[in-house]
């Protein structure tokens, strides 16, 4: 059972930084479909991956494995039930920010439906932000995630003060999360930057020292063609 929790940690906070901005967008399904499908990485080799919508390529490690859009998404649903728990409230809100949210790509060392604590994994996601005008970058992001949790029992605790980094010559915020879970050092690492009218995140999950250089050398293969 504590290897499923630990398993599920990083959709949870998926499912969380995907309500963090402001009202649903008006689409309509069909846009909203299509957009999904852009955003979604695809690759023609199986190593380089690249979303169309966001402009990026990342390459997948040698023996990791991609989640499919359908398992990604999947993944998400049971992030957003883990965070939630018992109070229906808090679920609500936070599958209303999940539908205006997209699932970039899910890369990991294992299978990310496998209950396992080795299992280093980078995801990204991104959100429509034009209605939250308080979030304009990265950091404003994270304000609105810890907004959002004050007063849940989530089971991470987050840093009280934000870095910043560059991925491929652009700037993104950074923010840690430790999850309180006993025994177990887990980490996340947040990467947050406006793109448009989205905000896009990365996030790197993981255990030891080891996999944490793991998750730093896929995030160092991302290409931003934002110029």
């Amino acid at each position: 059972m504590r290897f499923f929790k630990i398993g599920l940690s990083a959709f949870a906070a998926l499912a969380v930084l995907s309500a963090c901005g402001g009202p649903e967008q008006g689409q309509t399904k069909t846009e909203k479909v299509a957009q999904n499908g852009a955003a979604f990485v695809v690759s023609d080799d199986g190593t380089t991956y690249k979303s169309a919508l966001f402009d990026l390529s990342v390459q997948k490690p040698d023996g990791w494995v991609s989640a499919s859009q359908s398992e990604a998404d999947r993944l998400m649903n049971i992030g957003s039930d883990v965070f939630a728990g018992d109070d229906a409230a808090f679920k609500k809100e936070i599958e209303q920010g999940m539908k205006k949210s997209q699932t970039v790509f899910m890369l990991s060392r294992h299978p990310l439906s496998q209950p396992r604590p080795d299992n280093p994994n980078v995801s990204a996601v991104a959100e429509n932000v034009l209605m939250a005008p308080q979030v304009k970058n990265g950091a404003d992001y994270f304000n609105q995630m810890k907004l959002l949790t004050a007063g849940q029992n989530v089971p991470m605790t987050f840093a009280d003060t934000y870095g910043s980094t560059q991925i491929d010559g652009q700037t993104f915020d950074t923010m840690e999360a430790t999850f309180d879970i006993p025994g177990v050092d887990l980490t996340q690492t947040y990467y947050a930057a406006r793109r448009g009218d989205h905000i896009l995140a990365f996030i790197a999950t993981a255990t030891n020292d080891e996999d944490r250089a793991a998750t730093q050398g896929l995030l160092d293969s991302i290409k931003l063609d934002w110029d």
